[in-house]
């Protein structure tokens, strides 16, 4: 798959046009939606194609990556790990990640939000 996408309106005022060439992504997670989800929707946001393979529980121990984590993005063959890493470079590919300080403060707790309710779903679900 070849994926060639016109960016500029997505860029700010100073930026020229943008032309981001993908051949190939793909989103791993589990099932769920959970917090795989904001790396789908920046996806869609900047109008790539991608595969989104779901990954079953009973086959997780087949495709476990060598870091032991399923939020993975994988460009062209190559694999990202962590959602809130892929959130933050996928925001800034699209430039849409603030401009100012002020504005990427803000992103960022946005982007932070879903971690904070994973680690309280975490600790109530093992005690």
């Amino acid at each position: 798959m070849l994926t060639i996408y016109d960016k500029s309106r997505f860029c700010r005022e100073d930026s020229e046009e943008t032309i981001y060439i993908y051949r190939y992504i793909v989103v791993h997670y589990f099932t769920t939606k959970a917090l795989s989800e904001s790396i789908r929707l920046l996806l869609a946001y900047g109008g790539l194609e991608f595969e989104d393979h779901r990954v079953e529980e009973e086959d997780w121990e087949a495709f476990k990556p060598s870091n032991n984590a399923l939020r993975v993005l994988e460009i062209d063959g190559k694999k990202y790990a962590q959602s809130v890493a892929i959130a933050r470079y996928l925001g800034k590919k699209f430039k849409i990640n603030g401009a100012n300080i002020e504005e990427e403060f803000e992103i960022d707790q946005n982007v932070d939000y879903p971690n904070s309710i994973d680690e309280m779903v975490n600790i109530y679900v093992t005690s």
